[in-house]
């Protein structure tokens, strides 16, 4: 396979790049997030699995 054709692959496969698809913004936990981002202390983010704690997550990052 040409290097041409393997680079294209990769790129099709590389998501840093794209936009991102945050799904619904849950405000309240964003906004919570983002006013303890200058706080010394760890935030915790927990819940159940599949909760969406790492969307919430990306979504504070994302701002």
């Amino acid at each position: 396979m040409e290097n041409s054709k393997i680079i294209d692959i990769l790129n099709y496969w590389n998501l840093w790049d794209k936009d991102r698809d945050f799904g619904i913004t849950r405000h309240l936990y964003v906004d919570e997030l983002y006013r303890q981002r200058n706080i010394k202390e760890a935030s915790i983010v927990s819940g159940v699995r599949r909760s969406g704690k790492s969307t919430i997550l990306l979504q504070v990052f994302g701002l």
